[in-house]
C-alpha cells in the first residue's frame, strides 16, 4: 500500500514537471517568435529609413553633390514617406537584457538623425516658399 501510494505521489509529481516544463518551453518559443517579429520589423524600418533619404538624395540634389551651399539652391521639395519611421520599442525592450544593447541604442540615434533630417527638409522648404 505504500508502494502504491508513492509511486502514484511520484507519477503525480513526475507528470506536473514535465507539463511546467513544456509549457516553459512552449512560452519561450513564442517569445522568441515575437523578438524575431520586432527584430525584422527593425530591419524594414531602418530599410525604409534609408531608401527615404537615398530617394530624396537621388531627386531633389542629383547634380548639386559637390557645390558650396546646394542646400539653398534646392527647389522646394516634399519628403516622401515610405511609410514606418519608427521603431516599436516597446517590442525591441528584448535588446536591453541581450548582450546587443548597443543596438537598441544604434536604431534610436537612428530614428533621432532620420527625424532631424525630415525637420531639416521641411524648415527649408519654409524659408524658401516664404
Amino acid at each position: 500500500m505504500v508502494v502504491t501510494a508513492f509511486a502514484t505521489l511520484f507519477a503525480a509529481f513526475f507528470g506536473a514537471w514535465y507539463a511546467f516544463k513544456k509549457q516553459n518551453q512552449h512560452e519561450d518559443l513564442k517569445q522568441v517568435r515575437r523578438n524575431v517579429e520586432a527584430a525584422n520589423r527593425a530591419i524594414f524600418t531602418v530599410h525604409t529609413l534609408w531608401e527615404i533619404q537615398k530617394s530624396y538624395q537621388q531627386q531633389a540634389a542629383p547634380s548639386l553633390e559637390h557645390r558650396i551651399a546646394c542646400w539653398l539652391l534646392l527647389d522646394p521639395t516634399p519628403i516622401i514617406n515610405f511609410g514606418r519611421t519608427r521603431f516599436d520599442v516597446e517590442h525591441l525592450d528584448f535588446l536591453l537584457s541581450s548582450q546587443h544593447v548597443s543596438v537598441f541604442r544604434d536604431l534610436l540615434q537612428m530614428e533621432r538623425r532620420y527625424e532631424i533630417f525630415r525637420q531639416l527638409i521641411e524648415r527649408r522648404n519654409e524659408l524658401v516658399l516664404n
